[in-house]
């Protein structure tokens, strides 16, 4: 990028402008920086929901809530996780 402004620098040193006209300097725009994966992807979706604790699990009703929110936290980190990994295979 320096390089091609000097570049146009010196080439423009050289040409001869019009008395009447002022010469123009040509200066391309600067390229936007790149971010970076990390600040891709939010913190948020490094975290997986806990798993629940069975350990206090005695009733029928009790199991039956304990499985369905093991499935749910599963379901959490696997839609996280399919995320980050669709970010990072983008960035290859």
């Amino acid at each position: 990028m320096k390089y091609l402004l000097i570049a146009l620098l010196a080439l423009g040193a050289c040409a001869s402008a019009p008395a009447d006209r002022a010469p123009t300097l040509v200066v391309a725009p600067p390229t936007p920086p790149r971010s970076s994966l990390k600040d891709r992807i939010p913190t948020s979706a490094l975290e997986c929901k806990d798993e629940p604790n069975g350990s206090t699990v005695q009733t029928s009703r009790q199991v039956a809530i304990y499985v369905v929110s093991v499935k749910q936290a599963g379901r959490d980190c696997r839609t996280k996780l399919r995320g980050a990994k669709a970010l990072i295979q983008n960035e290859q």
